[in-house]
Order: structure tokens, then sequence, then C-alpha cells
């Protein structure tokens, strides 16, 4: 049985790759600042996206919504700021997705959540 760390790692690059089959160019993965960290940074015509990936061992996880908080959100709504600052490229929309992962032991299904949640006005 995988650690908790190794799952995530794991699950990050199979979000990754199903990003790039969907036609996405994967800009970063775990980009850092101070406190906040981008799981998966991607990018398709004029469309960023931001992509924070939750690895489950089981798809009868309850409450989907708790998966990632609203610190978490406002965290990674922050940390997307200050990768906007230092980005140069010409981008006309920002989402902020989630991918599920669900490792059943053999295999992952994937579901993906897009517009998961939005910054408030405030915020960018």
């Amino acid at each position: 049985m995988l650690d908790k760390k190794t799952k995530g790692f794991i699950g990050e690059c199979i979000a990754a790759s199903f990003l790039q089959k969907t036609g996405f160019g994967i800009l970063n993965k775990n980009w850092r600042h101070k406190k906040g960290e981008l799981d998966i940074v991607a990018k398709k015509d004029d469309l960023l996206v931001f992509a924070e990936v939750k690895t489950r061992s089981t798809k009868m996880f309850k409450n989907r919504d708790a998966a990632v908080s609203p610190k978490q959100r406002n965290t990674i709504i922050r940390t997307a700021h200050h990768f906007l600052e230092q980005f140069h490229e010409p981008v006309k929309h920002i989402r902020f997705d989630i991918l599920y992962l669900f490792d059943d032991g053999f295999s992952f299904e994937i579901e993906h959540v897009q517009d998961a949640f939005y910054p408030q006005l405030n915020e960018f």
C-alpha cells in the first residue's frame, strides 16, 4: 500500500497526463509561493487553468465540496494571483478546477470538475 505522499504524487502525474490528453500544456506542477502551492497550472489557447488534485482511495467519500475547504480555496486563489504576476503570456480567461482521482487499488478513475470555485471580486 502506498503512503499518502506517494499516492498524491502519482495522482498529480496522472491528472497532468489527463489534462495533456485533453489539449492542455502543463506550465507548472507544484508551483510554490510563500505559504501556497498550485498542484497544476495548465494552458490551452487563451485559457489558464489552476487545477487542484485530490486523490482518494475510494469513490465513496462523503462531501466533495469539503475536499477543498474555503481556506484552501483562498490560498489557491492568492497563490494563483502571485503566479499571474510572474506569468508574461496573454491570458483572457482563468479557471479553477478540481480533479478527483479515485484509486481502487488497480486503476484510477478521474472526475474533472471545471470551474469548481471562483474568486471573489476583491480577490482578483
